[in-house]
């Protein structure tokens, strides 16, 4: 018997690559409907989800985080000292890809951008709305869209992007930036999964 919920989570993949096809507003509202369903700490529900569809702002708003990525860059040897993070190979490997890559290198031309906000700042805030970012990727994979997390979608709050423009104002934390759309091509293996020292039995 399949199991639908596991060969989802298996399935679901990063998707950087989107077709010119808006995303209706029924999967949109379907989407968020599995955001909204996600667990919270106390059922705070600490939520606001921003949805974006005007290309033109999405394209704006990824330019403006790419001039920011590419200041980053010209800079890394200098912050690589003070930055534990930006030791690491493979961030300042995406850092670089960002900074010179060509066209759009932080949103991909997705035709939807959600932002997650939030206005408590409690403690578990954070890790609720990542549930619910992962709950609204799981429900777009199940519904035949693509979707990424974009984690340098974080620096809107530092390039200089009037976030004004979007709703969102200085009491707003930014959660979570997530893309959606249809895919131009599917990536059918996932990048291998380590089995080594993740898992502690106490039996």
């Amino acid at each position: 018997m399949i199991n639908y919920v596991i060969e989802a989570i298996k399935a679901r993949r990063s998707i950087r690559s989107y077709s010119d096809q808006p995303v209706s507003k029924e999967l949109i509202e379907q989407i968020l409907d599995a955001g909204r369903a996600a667990p919270s700490a106390l059922n705070t529900q600490p939520w606001k989800f921003v949805i974006i569809t005007d290309r033109r702002l999405i394209g704006e708003l990824s330019s403006s985080i790419k001039s920011f990525m590419k200041r980053l860059y010209a800079f890394l040897p200098i912050l690589r000292i003070f930055i534990g993070e930006l030791r690491d190979e493979k961030t300042a490997g995406a850092v670089k890809r960002t900074a010179l890559g060509e066209g759009d290198t932080v949103f991909y031309k997705a035709p939807l951008l959600i932002l997650i906000v939030s206005e408590d700042k409690g403690r578990w805030v954070s890790v609720n709305c990542a549930l619910a970012a992962e709950n609204m990727m799981l429900a777009a994979h199940s519904l035949g869209l693509g979707s990424c997390f974009i984690g340098k979608g974080s620096f809107m709050t530092k390039c200089g992007f009037p976030l004004e423009k979007l709703g969102i104002g200085r009491r707003h934390e930014l959660e979570a930036s997530l893309i959606f759309g249809y895919p131009k091509e599917f990536p059918k293996n996932a990048p291998e999964r380590t089995t080594d020292n993740v898992v502690r039995r106490c039996e």
